[in-house]
């Protein structure tokens, strides 16, 4: 009962504080009540300023400082309406045959019209009483964990299945079949090859060529000739799928951006008022990229360092099982510390996208209305604004730099002591004869193949979380269905 209380005292006094006491006085509002009200931001004569509206009694009230309150009864059956103009917003009121102009807004304001046209609708028509009616500026929350939702969009970053968003990227690339089994081949190959070299570079050089009791001594020239054969070999191959991954993973953001456009060809003119222009750019164009980005360098080279990262594990088994395992000590570690990672960055990529639409929103909102702005002399405005939108996604991509300049080095360390653990053992190993030079080398040079792979997994994770939210808000105006459902049969 006491937390009821006080949520009715503060939703009273955040009632006070946003209406200007002029217009609650003239409506009369007691302090137990809430009515419907609403601030815009342009006058009648479209210049920038503030505008109230509130709805008590069955009265829409507006109120502009310097002008007088304007009144308009609300009847049964009357309708409240968004009217859209070319760069601006308006509310209309159709009561008793005539249609009335009730205040304008901003193309920014589109969302919290809709919001408050909605709310009168449902009130006229008697679905709501007027004191239970909710907050306009009530945040809607993620039903799974209840935090809000942020911006334009209906995506929770805490709660967003990166699997079932990876799986579905995948069925637009099993389109491509033959694509996908001609670039995993070539990867294969790529990989063997560069597997093998650090064998034949450190053993079978120093061990074999180079070793006088050894019956391949001296063969220097055939050794280094098959060394170059192999890393030609292994360009022309890397090449070769490269340009056939390069033309597969436009084919797959190519059917991505149609799907899009074509699914928002479908979507009413609600949909779009409710969300910035701006917003919905980012998403068909820089979102798509990033997915194109992750299906061009993400996927192809996760592969090969999966692939490396095994390959090379089984040969350093196969030459010197217990010092391999020395070696192997400090990778639990830092898989560990990519879990508990991953879901940092993921919330840094979505809040910077966040920053990044808002920013692109306002200059769309600009260049649309340039007209109005350079009429009413805003341009101060304008910039102010946007140089605020600016500042705070370059703070975003800031910390994302500075997260990854304080992490991956921590992650680097890590892996170099595997290089101490085999300079320590091997060191000693061939001071007492029991092992050649040439397999320290080798060795060494597998140390490398297999923390490199994971020092690369590193940008893999931030590449992964970034491309997962881009698809995932592509999927959401996919997925995104219209208000008006057209009749299959007209």
């Amino acid at each position: 009962m006491g937390n009821r209380k006080h949520t009715e005292n503060r939703k009273n006094r955040d009632l006070s504080e946003r209406i200007p006491q002029k217009l609650a006085e003239s409506a009369g509002i007691p302090p137990e009540a809430a009515g419907l009200f609403l601030k815009t931001d342009l006058t009648d004569e479209f210049r920038y300023g503030d505008v109230w509206l509130l709805v008590h009694n069955n009265t829409l009230y507006k109120y502009c400082e310097g002008h007088s309150i304007e009144t308009y009864p609300l009847r049964s059956g009357d309708e409240l309406a968004v009217e859209i103009a070319a760069t601006t917003l308006a509310i209309s009121l159709q009561s008793g045959g005539r249609l009335r102009i009730v205040c304008r807004g901003s193309n920014a304001m589109n969302k919290a019209f809709g919001k408050f046209t909605a709310a009168v609708t449902k009130l006229l028509h008697g679905e709501e009483n007027s004191a239970e009616m909710p907050e306009l500026e009530r945040e809607e929350r993620c039903p799974n964990c209840g935090r809000p939702y942020r911006d334009d969009t209906r995506l929770c970053p805490h709660c967003v299945n990166k699997a079932r968003v990876f799986r579905r990227l995948l069925a637009y690339a099993a389109h491509y079949k033959s694509y996908i089994i001609f670039i995993l081949t070539f990867i294969l190959i790529t990989a063997g090859f560069e597997v093998v070299a650090p064998y034949f570079q450190g053993t079978v050089l120093f061990d074999e060529v180079l070793n006088s009791d050894s019956p391949h001594y001296g063969k220097i020239f055939l050794l280094v000739g098959g060394l170059a054969l192999l890393q030609l070999l292994s360009m022309c191959f890397t090449i070769i799928y490269g340009r056939k991954n390069a033309r597969f993973a436009n084919e797959v953001v190519y059917d991505m951006r149609t799907d899009v456009f074509s699914s928002m060809q479908r979507l009413s003119i609600k949909y779009f008022t409710d969300k910035e222009t701006g917003a919905l750019m980012t998403r068909v164009n820089s979102d798509a990229e990033e997915v194109q980005w992750f299906l061009l360098d993400g996927i192809p080279f996760l592969i090969v360092n999966l692939l490396k990262l095994f390959g090379v594990a089984a040969v350093m088994i196969a030459m010197r099982p217990a010092l391999s395992v020395l070696i192997l000590i400090p990778t639990p570690f830092i898989i560990l510390f990519f879990r508990r990672y991953l879901p940092k960055f993921d919330r840094m990529y979505s809040k910077s996208f966040r920053y990044r639409s808002a920013m692109t929103a306002r200059m769309n909102d600009s260049f649309t209305g340039v007209r109005v702005v350079k009429a009413f002399g805003k341009e101060e405005t304008q910039n102010a604004s946007f140089s605020e939108r600016s500042r705070t996604f370059g703070e975003s991509q800031a910390d994302i730099s500075t997260k990854s300049g304080t992490v991956f080095p921590i992650v680097s360390l890590v892996m170099w002591m595997g290089s101490l653990i085999i300079y320590v053992f091997g060191g000693k190993m061939i001071i007492d004869g029991s092992m050649g030079f040439g397999q320290l080398t080798s060795l060494v040079g597998y140390v490398g193949m297999i923390y490199g792979p994971l020092e690369w997994l590193t940008n893999t994770v931030q590449q992964f979380a970034s491309a997962m939210n881009s698809a995932n808000r592509i999927f959401e105006i996919i997925d995104a269905r219209s208000v008006i459902q057209e009749s299959e049969t007209p």
